[in-house]
């Protein structure tokens, strides 16, 4: 298995069968609350915390729900199917799954920014003449 992280929090999985999308977003995680019947604050405070596997599968279920409900198409997805997919990618310690849930997390992303220090030379009179952007690791 292969998966693939992409921009605003969508991933693929990429199995023998075919190819999973998904999106960590808001309505994978009103999904998610709606399911657990809990509230934003309670859900962003469990994800603070170490997530059970029954919450981590579910997380990973709704986020794949989004995107086939986006699509329009039908969605036949269970936890036994989650769990098919986390045993490919080598298991809930391997380091496929582990980025996976730190994507949903936007830890991966964080890493990834790099800031710009913007130079501006300015005349007397307060004229720009001299811009330059400056990336910093």
């Amino acid at each position: 298995m292969k998966i693939n992280l992409l921009p605003r929090k969508e991933f693929e999985l990429i199995l023998d069968s075919g190819t999973i999308q998904g999106k960590y977003g808001l309505w994978s995680y009103k999904r998610y609350c709606d399911i657990k019947q809990i509230s934003l604050s309670e859900m962003l405070s469990a994800l603070d915390k170490e997530d059970s596997l029954d919450d981590l599968c579910l997380i990973l279920l709704c986020s794949v729900e989004y995107s086939s409900r986006k699509k329009g198409l039908p969605f036949n997805y269970t936890d036994v199917d989650i769990c098919e997919w986390i045993e490919e990618m080598g298991g809930v310690t391997s380091d496929n799954f582990l980025k996976l849930l730190a994507h949903a997390k936007g830890e991966e992303e964080t890493k990834e920014k790099k800031t710009a220090k913007v130079e501006k030379v300015k005349t007397s009179n307060g004229k720009i003449i001299k811009s330059s952007v400056i990336p910093q690791e």
